[in-house]
């Protein structure tokens, strides 16, 4: 699972945030650095807001599902975090190193392709598009939404679509329409390599 952040920026700039962070994953994800360690990506964009010294601001990241080949974790095409970070700072055009966190989905037994974890994976990564912590005040034991943010937040997002995917992702989507109406025959647990396991994931993100 890959997450990919910038620095927060004023709640005024979240439009624009909100557009940076987007073309930069549009570039991030063409890279051929990118594109022959992985197999494909399924992500959603996440907005954030808190309040510091009176002022909000507006974080906008990422949660990206990634595939790869067992071999790539160990080859050449192996990643390593720096690289990663190197990659999101060249796609953001920014001077600073943004955070970028990279781990592996592992089942509790410590297993990579287990397809309960992936699908578990697949949940986290586009369970909601805004944390409400900083949508919400507290006033004399009361709960209201922030107007601004409110406001701020539903222009920013108006006629954007949060979720992205390509490669295989969009080869199971596919898969999944054709064989959306034939009953399932076999009791066998695909590769999650395949589209026909990530065809029985992505039905649990709709």
């Amino acid at each position: 699972m890959l997450t990919l952040t910038s620095r927060n920026r004023p709640l005024a700039e979240t439009a624009a945030m909100l557009r940076d962070h987007r073309k930069a994953q549009k570039v991030f994800f063409s890279r051929p650095r990118i594109l022959r360690a992985t197999l494909g990506q399924f992500g959603n964009i996440e907005i954030d807001f808190s309040e510091r010294n009176g002022e909000v601001f507006a974080h906008v990241h990422s949660h990206h599902l990634l595939v790869v080949e067992p071999a790539a974790l160990s080859d050449h095409r192996y990643i390593r975090q720096a690289e990663y970070v190197a990659l999101w700072q060249n796609a953001l055009k920014v001077s600073y190193k943004p955070i970028v966190d990279i781990r592996a989905i592992r089942s509790r037994s410590g297993q990579t392709d287990d397809p309960a974890a992936i699908r578990d994976a697949v949940r986290e990564v586009c369970k909601y598009c805004l944390d409400t912590r900083g949508f919400l005040a507290h006033r004399n034991g009361e709960i209201f939404v922030r107007p601004e943010v409110a406001a701020t937040f539903a222009l920013a997002t108006h006629r954007v679509r949060f979720t992205s995917m390509d490669r295989i992702f969009l080869d199971a989507r596919k898969h999944r329409a054709r064989t959306q109406s034939v009953p399932e025959t076999q009791n066998r647990e695909p590769s999650p390599h395949q589209p026909g396991v990530m065809a029985e994931i992505l039905p649990h993100a709709d």
